[in-house]
């Protein structure tokens, strides 16, 4: 599509001092044949000002207006005018490796795929520190090109519903007629994902590290009370994907689907009212489909499910709060650990730069002692040159040897 190799579609708003962070990043690439999509959201802080700016310096920038609220709505105005073989999503607050236009399209051209998925770590500022996500524990799935329809475990366990560590090619999203839903809020993603995942047949799974999520972004929508999206969310890959009765594998996708939204959802809900929304969405649209298909619950999932069967809600949210704490503990010792690591690996470091400055002067005093000596040594040979018996010695030469000194 017009030379293009990937579309980079960036919504904005009130993008902030990361902005231009994340835009050098995005511009640093190994390949050039792509292009930048901003799309500013209703900033305030005069984000849209620094697009239009990048975009009239470097002509692979283009920067819109969107004036319809929503990061769904930001997106699609990006997905209208994008050229490019592939679609790629960065969020502003984040950064992505140099290599990334390079190696996925790499990798899509060499396989012809519909998706390309690869890592990210999730990052933090304040201590500078990156902790990668845990890889697909389906090692086999590297290095393969694969179909969803093919795989034996729950695609949850494969793909995490994030947009920005995939590659769409932009042909199948748009013969898929996918669009993110502008009805929701949050859970967006979600339905992006897994439509465009659920009827891929050739995904290729990459382990490089080359998206860095930030972790420090106080105006996460995910951190404020989703309202029941995870419901409509679901309801949306639903009713896209026509689901049929015969087709066993899609039921078993679907019926792990919902029990991976709703456990992920139920333990991170910001308040009381988002619980009950969402429990009641569980047990009013999905319990009764995934009680039928109950043989088709993975063994990673089957705790939640006898779990949110209980007609308790008290005993689902404390059972949640159990859970969450044994996490947070989990991570608390995880977290004390690489946070000793990380210590000690700065200590190193400081000793290395330290013993770095430390010859780095010791050189600087060998190169000024020869340079010296050398100084020296030219200072003796120019006076020998002027000196009066020099130059009777090169009159007696000529003389000696005929004319020749």
């Amino acid at each position: 599509m017009d030379g293009i190799s990937a579309s980079i579609v960036i919504p904005v708003r009130n993008g902030g001092n990361r902005l231009r962070r994340c835009l050098e990043s995005v511009l640093a690439q190994t390949r050039g044949d792509f292009e930048v999509i901003c799309v500013d959201n209703g900033s305030s802080d005069g984000s849209l000002g620094v697009l239009e700016e990048l975009a009239r310096k470097d002509p692979r920038v283009t920067a819109l207006s969107e004036a319809r609220p929503g990061v769904s709505c930001a997106r699609n105005a990006g997905l209208v005018r994008a050229r490019g073989e592939y679609l790629l999503f960065v969020d502003a607050d984040d950064t992505v490796e140099p290599t990334l236009v390079e190696r996925v399209v790499g990798e899509a051209e060499k396989n012809d795929a519909d998706l390309v998925v690869y890592s990210f770590d999730a990052c933090y500022e304040d201590p500078r520190a990156g902790f990668p996500q845990p890889p697909c524990p389906c090692e086999r799935l590297y290095g393969t090109v694969f179909a969803a329809r093919d795989l034996d475990v729950p695609a949850t366990l494969v793909v995490t519903p994030n947009v920005w560590r995939i590659a769409f090619r932009a042909s199948y999203v748009r013969s898929l007629e996918l669009t993110y839903p502008e009805d929701l809020r949050t859970s967006e993603d979600l339905v992006f994902v897994y439509r465009a995942l659920l009827p891929a047949e050739r995904i290729v799974l990459l382990p490089d590290l080359l998206y860095h999520y930030s972790r420090d972004s106080a105006g996460s929508l995910t951190r404020g009370d989703r309202e029941g999206a995870g419901v409509a969310a679901l309801g949306h890959i639903r009713d896209a994907l026509a689901l049929s009765a015969d087709e066993r594998w899609l039921r078993y996708q679907l019926t792990n689907l919902v029990l991976d939204t709703f456990e992920y959802q139920l333990g991170t809900c910001a308040t009381v009212g988002e619980y009950h929304v969402l429990l009641a969405g569980l047990r009013r649209e999905w319990l009764g489909y995934v009680t039928e298909n109950a043989e088709l619950v993975h063994e990673r999932y089957q705790r939640f499910f006898s779990l949110v069967q209980s007609t308790d809600p008290l005993e689902n949210l404390f059972a949640q709060h159990v859970a969450a704490r044994s996490e947070a503990e989990y991570f608390r010792v995880w977290d004390q650990a690489h946070k000793q690591e990380l210590t000690a690996c700065h200590e190193r470091i400081g000793g290395l730069e330290e013993q770095l400055r430390a010859e780095r002067e010791q050189a600087a005093a060998t190169q000024a002692a020869l340079e010296g000596e050398l100084r020296a040594e030219r200072e003796q040979l120019d006076a020998v040159y002027a000196s009066r018996s020099w130059r009777f010695a090169r009159a007696l030469a000529k003389v000696v040897h005929g004319g020749r000194a």
